[in-house]
Parts: C-alpha cells; structure tokens; sequence
C-alpha cells in the first residue's frame, strides 16, 4: 500500500492522490462490517456514493488550462492530474491501505493483544523493502539534509500504527479505519500551501466531494 501511495504521489498530483486513496481505504472496511451483518447508516451509503462520483471526476482529464489538464506546478513531468494509470495506483494504494486495517484488526481480535501486530507488522515491512533494494540490485543513498525528515517521517509513521492499534482494541474497526483515513485533509493543505500544486475547477470538485465523503463515512 505504502510504495503503490509513493509511486501514485510521484506520478500525480498530492492534492488528488491522497482523497482517492484516503476514500478507498475507507470504504472497503464500511462495506465489510455491512457484510458482516452491521448496518450502515443514511450518512455512510450518502459518503460511498460521493466517493464514486469523485473516482469518476478524477478519472477524467478535466482542469482550468486549455488542454483540459491541472498540473502541479514546477514539475512538467507529473502526469495527467486525472490519468489513468495515476488513478490505478491510487485505488490499489486504498485496497494496500485498507488490507492492512482489516488484517490489524484479525491480528488484535485473535488475540495478538498490542504490540505483537505492530512488532509483526514493522518487521516483515523493513525486510520487504530490504528485499526490493537487493532485487533492483541499488541502494540510494539520501542527501544528509533529507535523513531528519526521514526519521519524522518513520517516526510519524510508527506513531500512526501505535495509536490505530490504540484505536481499534477501544472501539470498532470501521470507525478507527474511517477517521484514520481522514488525512487527506492536512495532506490536500500541505500540497496547496508547500508544494503550490492548482487544480481545475472539475478536480477542486472532486477533492472537495471525496472529502465529505470520507467525512460522511465516519458519521
């Protein structure tokens, strides 16, 4: 989930990334407590249904330019702001995302208590990655200015994991995953203020809808 979210971020555009990934993770643990047997609410069938209709607003080329496109500025390289394959890794990204929710909760309901799923969890991820260096057979070496940032961002990471764990062994699964899956918010502001990425107006819609649908959710 975590490497096909990086690739969708580096393809695409954050502020469109992160809503669509934030709303598939979001879903698919709703649809599976409905089938379950718990029912959802007017709120949460109204949230699902935004969400496809900002899937199918993304997925088009649509945007303020004469070319039909939003771009994040200063990088050229970024795909279609609503391409295909961007929208792909972003929704593969969700069922990574959401995958690792449902099995957490598996984890802690079979009795693996707290911290055996997140020590499992960091673990086997580390020699993954380990492993895909050795396969692609290079180690890139980060710049010194960038290691800080990425000890926050393992740190943050960590954290995230401890505290979801927190969240579903006092509450349901549904509702930790939902507003876990709340982020998009403070992402969508960072890409706008740090990054200055503009959207059309076709995909602002669409950003705004996928955010109230993630909301809706969690009601």
């Amino acid at each position: 989930g975590l490497a096909l979210f990086f690739s969708a971020m580096v393809r695409g555009m954050i502020s469109l990334v992160t809503p669509i990934t934030a709303l598939v993770s979001a879903s698919v643990p709703a649809i599976v407590g409905m089938v379950r047997g718990e029912a959802l609410t007017q709120a949460q069938l109204g949230g699902m249904i935004l969400a496809l209709v900002a899937v199918t607003i993304i997925s088009r080329p649509l945007g303020s330019d004469a070319a039909g496109e939003s771009r994040p500025a200063g990088d050229g390289r970024r795909q279609r702001a609503g391409s295909r394959p961007v929208l792909g890794l972003s929704v593969m990204a969700g069922l990574g995302f959401a995958g690792f929710f449902l099995a957490m909760d598996n984890a802690e309901l079979a009795g693996g208590d707290l911290w055996w799923p997140i020590v499992a969890a960091r673990t086997i991820g580390s020699v993954l990655v380990l492993a895909a260096l050795l396969f692609v057979r290079t180690i890139p070496r980060a710049p010194l200015p960038v290691v800080p940032f990425l000890l926050i961002a393992a740190l943050g990471d960590a954290g995230g994991i401890i505290f979801f764990n927190v969240a579903i062994a006092s509450g349901p699964l549904s509702l930790a995953a939902v507003l876990s899956s709340m982020y998009p918010v403070a992402t969508v502001l960072l890409a706008w203020t740090v990054l200055h990425e503009r959207l059309g107006r076709g995909h602002l819609l669409a950003v705004v809808l996928a955010l109230v649908g993630v909301v809706l959710i969690a009601l």
